[in-house]
């Protein structure tokens, strides 16, 4: 994945600041590796100061083929066990919860919502995401899925609403993450469940 955007001319990427403070406040340098400039914000933020445009992350998620490698990793014995015991422990929680239905966006080959309709059964499900490889494997699981632009996700009514969203390592890859959370939100039941998972740091 890294070797993809290693190969990109500069004109794939733009700079970027902190989040919450934009560049009022002092950044400070946490490492550099590959095109990754890994900067820790003062109010201690972390993020990557040389970041792909929106329409490079597009493309990456929507038609690279680096995309297919990733799911390859992730479908080895060591990341099988890691997954069962992160999505375990949200699926207890959903079920705990009584949810019937479910919005995973970035949803990918769909495992975690082959996981859901395992652990929960009769839940109602949806997977979105931009790459139609990701979601043909979806579709083999038996996975509800719906191509769609989650980089410029915008709501407009079209999807329904659900007792529960979920996002497994999607908004730290979004240029916007509230942006998509605020579009997300109307498809929320009142007293629905938002999960999202992101990167340790330190991993």
């Amino acid at each position: 994945m890294q070797d993809y955007f290693e190969a990109l001319p500069p004109e794939s990427f733009e700079e970027a600041h902190c989040l919450f403070c934009a560049p009022q406040r002092p950044t400070y340098l946490k490492f550099i590796k590959g095109t990754q400039f890994i900067h820790t914000c003062e109010c201690g933020f972390v993020f990557n100061s040389y970041q792909p445009t929106s329409a490079t992350l597009r493309a990456f998620y929507s038609e690279s083929a680096a995309m297919s490698e990733w799911a390859k990793h992730k479908a080895t014995r060591r990341e099988q066990v890691r997954k069962e015991d992160k999505y375990g422990q949200a699926i207890a929680f959903l079920k705990h919860k009584g949810i019937k239905s479910i919005l995973d966006v970035g949803c990918g080959n769909g495992d975690f919502l082959a996981m859901v309709k395992t652990g929960i059964p009769g839940v109602v499900e949806l997977g979105i995401d931009p790459n139609a490889a990701a979601l043909t494997e979806a579709h083999r699981l038996g996975i509800s899925v719906k191509q769609a632009d989650i980089f410029e996700f915008q709501h407009n009514g079209a999807l329904s609403c659900f007792d529960a969203i979920s996002l497994w390592g999607v908004i730290e890859h979004v240029k916007d993450p509230l942006g998509l959370i605020q579009a997300l939100l109307p498809y929320l039941v009142p007293g629905g469940w938002l999960l999202g998972c992101v990167p340790n740091v330190k991993s």
